[in-house]
């Protein structure tokens, strides 16, 4: 019984090491959280990142983790970028497309209209949005148009941590 021990007592000092050194939440360091709404539910974001020219809010508190991204043409200035259907054109300058999930796995995206504020302080990203017409893929047309079931609105604020 007590060759377990030797393994179970080092991983779990280490393992208290790693978390008492770890970052707390209410950091005075003026982090924002990160929290989107979708289809009546709200999230906030564990993680939130920018890479590819998407800011990424993931919610890992939630199985599966729904997730948000919001599209832009590169890396975003502060400014006003307004919302497009990234699924029936190429998001442009000025402008960015959003995608959300739910934990069910459900895929929204926007439909176009609406906009998105974008600041920037010490290199970090903070995009905020409100009532932005979300939609649910429901078919594509013979021209090759996606078309998309009314799934609300989406609301939120989305900050590079």
């Amino acid at each position: 019984m007590t060759t377990p021990f030797k393994f179970l007592f080092p991983s779990f000092a280490l393992f208290i090491a790693i978390a008492g050194c770890s970052k707390s939440g209410g950091s005075s360091s003026g982090s924002k959280s990160s929290t989107w709404t979708v289809a009546d539910t709200t999230y906030t974001s564990s993680s939130t990142s920018f890479t590819n020219n998407e800011l990424l809010g993931i919610d890992s508190k939630v199985s599966p983790a729904p997730q948000i991204g919001i599209q832009f043409a590169d890396t975003p200035a502060a400014g006003s970028y307004t919302v497009v259907n990234q699924y029936n054109t190429s998001v442009g300058t000025n402008q960015c497309s959003i995608l959300e999930t739910k934990g069910s796995g459900t895929l929204f995206v926007s439909t176009g209209g609406g906009s998105v504020t974008v600041t920037v302080s010490k290199g970090k990203i903070t995009a905020s949005f409100k009532n932005i017409e979300m939609g649910v893929l429901s078919g594509i047309t013979n021209n090759g148009v996606f078309t998309f079931t009314d799934a609300g609105s989406s609301s939120g604020t989305l900050a590079e941590q």
